[in-house]
């Protein structure tokens, strides 16, 4: 009878031990393999960080996209200066056409609107 019991607890030990040892070794020795894209165009080092396992890492900015001004749907001008410090979604989009790329890009921008409307940082735009 000690011996059944002994088992169950070496199983049980087993069981819980094997899948945490695992998840650190991924955590602390895995490695992304994958190959980044290409950049082109001047790379420019910002004022402003990131951490990856506790080292700070200088963020870049490759692209940036030139002052604009538009109209909107009431006619006013709209440019960068209007959403200045906030994050901008940017939905560039065709919108003649009953293909499945335009549905599915709009059932998207629809989500992110739905899970993200309410803060105030984010400004959605679509232009067409």
């Amino acid at each position: 009878m000690k011996d059944f019991s002994i088992k169950k607890i070496l199983i049980l030990v087993t069981i819980l031990a094997v899948p945490g040892f695992l998840y650190y070794l991924l955590q602390d020795k895995g490695k992304n393999r994958y190959r980044p894209l290409p950049f082109f165009g001047p790379k420019v080092v910002a004022k402003t960080f990131h951490s990856v396992r506790g080292k700070k890492i200088p963020d870049t900015i490759y692209h940036q996209v030139a002052d604009f001004k538009l109209l909107d749907q009431k006619g006013e001008q709209v440019s960068w200066d209007t959403y200045k410090g906030k994050i901008l979604i940017l939905n560039l989009f065709y919108t003649t056409g009953n293909n499945f790329g335009v549905t599915y890009v709009n059932k998207a921008i629809k989500a992110f609107e739905f899970t993200y409307g309410k803060n105030r940082i984010l400004n959605f735009v679509s232009v067409s």
